[in-house]
């Protein structure tokens, strides 16, 4: 789950907004005006760290735990295959 964006670092490039799956990051104006990358949805991140790899400054950091994803199989609503032709 993504841990923090250093506004320090940050440059307000966009790429980590562009890229995020999800939009858990939004851009907002600091003290100074200037733009800064903001987490915003922080419990919707899925771990995927595209918004570090690409971040060009090294102001994300993504974190290795993450939160369990809704489960989309569930073996109790299987049907056999055979059942389908």
């Amino acid at each position: 789950m993504i841990d923090k964006v250093d506004p320090a670092r940050c440059v307000g490039c966009e790429l980590c907004v562009k890229v995020c799956p999800v939009d858990v990051l939004r851009m907002q104006a600091d003290d100074n005006g200037k733009l800064k990358a903001v987490i915003v949805y922080r419990e919707e991140c899925q771990s995927c760290f595209l918004c570090e790899l690409y971040c060009p400054t090294d102001a994300i950091y993504v974190g290795p735990d993450r939160s369990p994803l809704h489960a989309v199989w569930m073996p109790e609503f299987a049907i056999s295959f055979s059942k389908l032709i």
